[in-house]
């Protein structure tokens, strides 16, 4: 019995015991669960076309604006004013950041069915 008592202690102690490998899983955890602001889709609000633009585009756009790429999430996107498909003499455009909510009708089945 002080046997198996001793090799518990050795096993709790063993787990209670700060690993730099389980702190680093926990740091990858909560890199995992950070949007990448690369994925996130940018349209043409004029034609409607997607825009496509360079690895690493969005990232500094982002950082030159001041937007916080932790605040953005699946549900926002990059909304420009043209692009080059409808506007091919300009190189130039203006963005905003937006996020998207359900649309009303969304919303009203989600609360459940109309009872009539």
């Amino acid at each position: 019995l002080a046997l198996y008592t001793e090799k518990l202690m050795f096993e709790l102690e063993e787990k209670n015991r700060p690993d730099d490998r389980h702190e680093h899983s926990r740091e990858v955890d909560m890199d995992k669960k950070r949007f990448d602001p690369e994925l996130l889709y940018v349209e043409c609000a004029r034609c409607g076309k997607p825009v496509l633009w360079s690895p690493g585009d969005t990232t500094n756009i982002l950082a030159w604006a001041g937007i916080d790429s932790g605040v953005l999430d699946e549900k926002c996107m990059i909304v420009s004013d043209g692009c080059p498909t409808c506007l091919p003499g300009q190189s130039s455009f203006s963005t905003q950041v937006v996020r998207l909510r359900k649309s009303p009708e969304a919303r009203a089945n989600s609360q459940g069915a109309h009872v009539n």
